[in-house]
């Protein structure tokens, strides 16, 4: 005869094994769902059109992990970025941007294009530098360079279409026509000759302007220190992140970069926050605030290009950036070119090789990296790097 506390200890124990079993099937079901997608824009070996390429899709899972999406696209790569739940990149050498529409699995399909140099430049000699996506994610400047910028309006429809808006504003001769926007969306700053444009946004995302501003240089740590205004980033918290060059001819100094942070009053002039000055570690090719407005993650290289990095600052209450760690190092790249974020704590970074065939052979690190970040610090998260052959930037959207 069975003793019945023997069965009833046996009946605990699977109840608890089964309970356990649930509860990682649970786990792995919730790991297995994305909660956003990455797109990674590639270039073709020996393709003539540099704005050309493939766009390979990837499921981004909670704990940072993906899984590469079938059925890559064929199209526009150059300026890729995302705005209303939708895909915009630019091809056709430069002039034309197309729109690219999730499917259901999170795969990319080309539903329109519109060339914009042609139809609403005049088909000048100028072609299509950067997509400026507005804070709301409604409108769409288009930003044309060389030899003169010019900033193209554009809303996004419904079916992610783009309607004219029908006042271009000409921008600095030399600009990139990159835009960062302010924390309350109704101002927009452009790089122009190593110092910043002042854009006002009206409500319909028509600019105006160009307006003269003032841009302090932060107080140096360094010596003489950094001189030059290169990057620019925008906090959801109301404030602005700025990267000042301190190896520029002009700035008569080697002694590295400094980041300091500004706080941006109602006319858009953003005002330095004392004792905000940081002296960062990597060389810097791009900057990206979280959706959050709380982490900045710095992108670029350190040393003379020996290692790609990244560095990433939480901005504590006060607008003063903290590092949180020291720089990741990426081995076996030489670039981290662009950095982008989603709204569950991933970073995306694109980094890349030095020439075309470090980028090739089955050993490449190139491709697309993926980190959890928390206040804790910064994490690779599994199956990171993700190999893609001579990439050069990603988009982000979140999982509808």
């Amino acid at each position: 005869m069975r003793h019945p506390i023997t069965f009833k200890l046996f009946f605990c124990v699977l109840l608890v094994t089964v309970l356990f079993n649930l509860g990682a099937l649970a786990q792995v079901e919730a790991n297995s769902q994305p909660v956003a997608y990455a797109y990674v824009g590639s270039s073709v070996a020996a393709q003539q059109d540099y704005s050309q390429g493939i766009i390979t899709g990837f499921a981004v899972a909670a704990d940072g992990s993906a899984q590469a999406i079938r059925g890559r696209v064929t199209g526009g790569i150059s300026g890729l970025t995302s705005a209303a739940g939708f895909v915009f990149g630019v091809g056709q050498l430069g002039t034309t941007v197309t729109t690219y529409t999730p499917q259901s699995d999170g795969s990319l399909r080309a539903t329109s294009a519109v060339n914009v140099i042609q139809n609403y430049l005049q088909g000048q000699d100028e072609y299509i530098g950067n997509l400026n996506p507005d804070r709301t994610g409604k409108f769409l400047n288009v930003g044309a360079v060389w030899p003169n910028s010019d900033f193209v309006p554009f809303a996004i429809a419904a079916n992610g279409s783009l309607s004219y808006l029908g006042t271009t504003i000409g921008g600095c001769g030399k600009s990139q026509a990159l835009l960062t926007f302010s924390p309350d969306n109704r101002w927009a700053y452009d790089q122009c000759w190593g110092d910043y444009s002042k854009y006002g946004r009206q409500a319909n995302g028509v600019l105006d302007g160009p307006f003269d501003f003032q841009l302090n240089q932060p107080p140096s740590m360094l010596g003489s220190g950094a001189c030059q205004p290169v990057l620019m980033s925008s906090s959801s918290l109301g404030y602005l992140a700025v990267v000042w060059n301190g190896s520029a001819y002009s700035c008569d100094s080697n002694q590295g970069n400094l980041l300091a942070s500004y706080k941006v009053d109602p006319d858009g002039n953003p005002i330095l926050v004392p004792g905000s000055t940081v002296a960062v570690q990597v060389s810097e090719l791009d900057v990206a605030f979280d959706p959050s407005g709380s982490y900045l993650a710095l992108a670029g290289y350190v040393g003379n290009k020996s290692e790609g990095a990244i560095q990433v600052f939480r901005l504590q209450s006060d607008g003063k950036p903290v590092a949180l760690g020291n720089p990741i190092l990426l081995s076996g790249v030489t670039n981290v070119t662009s950095v982008r974020w989603d709204n569950v704590g991933h970073l995306y970074a694109i980094a890349v090789g030095q020439g075309q065939q470090s980028c090739a052979g089955s050993d490449s690190k190139c491709g697309l990296y993926i980190f959890n970040v928390t206040t804790e610090g910064l994490t690779t998260a599994p199956g990171s790097p993700h190999m893609v052959t001579y990439p050069s930037n990603v988009a982000v959207l979140a999982e509808k």
